[in-house]
């Protein structure tokens, strides 16, 4: 695919397909007792896609952030915080429709401070702060990576300033176990969690568990990578034995998405086989 036309993917795909993403995960939640979310996804195709076009335009990405994305999914080397060009690896990424999906649910719930775990070239750090800049004035995004020098030479961190998005942006060059504990420490709250670090059953589970302590009632935590058996396997353990959330069914296979509906009240030996 030309660059011309991945730019134009990527400035249309949110359009033409984002609104049936949209609006058939919230709309798979039981209507009876998730009116809110129901809610939140007709405010969130009004505000998207102009129904009432006398009030609204369509939302369209930002110039420069679309402009940057075509030549990252066309694989142009990348500018460093170094200040060097480095080669992209061609498999850290994600897919256009998962970062408009990103990107609509995080328009969609207006997250006073959102996390994303996990950083590299920035792919999914751009579709958020992109929706963030345009639908959320509030909105604090916070990145976390240790490795973001160290294996991707500080191309996500760069990325970001490249767009002029850094003004709502915060990276912590830490592990999500440490920079989650600090947070939740420090008092901390999210309404939006993106859960893409470690892919290991153990490390993404830790990371599950000190996200649920700082998350809002009605904060989303997004898993990135279905795909990985060690992923399936999490989803598995929380549709079986935690009940205080709910699954958001999406049309992106690659994500599992579920929402905080109440703190978890299971007693201290509950256990079921997943």
């Amino acid at each position: 695919m030309s660059p011309p036309l991945i730019k134009y993917f990527i400035q249309n795909y949110f359009r033409k397909s984002a609104k049936s993403l949209i609006g058939r995960a919230f709309a798979r939640t039981n209507p009876a007792s998730d009116h809110r979310f129901l809610r939140i996804g007709k405010s969130f195709a009004h505000h998207a896609f102009g129904e009432n076009r006398s009030q609204r335009p369509e939302s369209k990405m930002l110039e420069p952030t679309m402009q940057k994305l075509a030549t990252m999914y066309e694989k142009h080397p990348q500018r460093g915080s170094d200040g060097l060009l480095h080669e992209l690896d061609g498999l850290t990424r994600i897919s256009i429709e998962q970062g408009h999906l990103l990107a609509g649910l995080h328009a969609a719930i207006k997250p006073k401070i959102s996390i994303e775990i996990g950083l590299a070239y920035g792919f999914s750090t751009l579709f958020i702060l992109d929706a963030a800049y345009q639908t959320n004035t509030n909105c604090r995004h916070i990145a976390i990576d240790p490795y973001q020098d160290s294996m991707w030479h500080g191309i996500g961190r760069q990325a970001v300033k490249d767009v002029n998005l850094d003004g709502k942006f915060e990276f912590i060059q830490e592990t999500s176990l440490t920079a989650l504990t600090d947070m939740s420490k420090q008092g901390v709250k999210a309404d939006y969690i993106y859960i893409d670090g470690a892919h290991t059953f153990d490390y993404a589970l830790v990371d599950f568990f000190c996200s649920d302590r700082i998350l809002n009632l009605d904060g989303l935590i997004i898993f990135d990578d279905m795909w990985m058996p060690s992923i399936q396997k999490i989803a598995s353990f929380i549709r079986t034995n935690i009940g205080s959330y709910q699954e958001i069914p999406t049309d992106v296979k690659n994500i599992f998405c579920i929402r905080k509906k109440k703190e978890d009240e299971r007693a201290w030996n509950h256990f079921a086989a997943f």
